[in-house]
């Protein structure tokens, strides 16, 4: 997930740090084998922003969940 902002007419991106690392990513996580990918985004951005209820929109992925069958 790629998480876009402005502050000061400037683009901003979340990255978030790796487990106390000092590596830096994109905040993300497992898809379930029962949930769809629309689902694991949202799910992911609220465990690891507390962000909720924010405009999402996908470009170009694909991830039903009967993607494993």
């Amino acid at each position: 997930s790629v998480i876009f902002g402005f502050s000061d007419n400037e683009l901003k991106i979340l990255i978030m740090e790796y487990h106390n690392t000092k590596l830096f990513a994109l905040p993300g996580g497992f898809v379930r084998k029962d949930e769809n990918l629309d689902d694991a985004v949202e799910r992911g951005l609220k465990e690891r922003t507390g962000l909720g209820n924010i405009y999402l929109e996908q470009f170009h992925t694909f991830g039903s969940k009967a993607r494993f069958q």
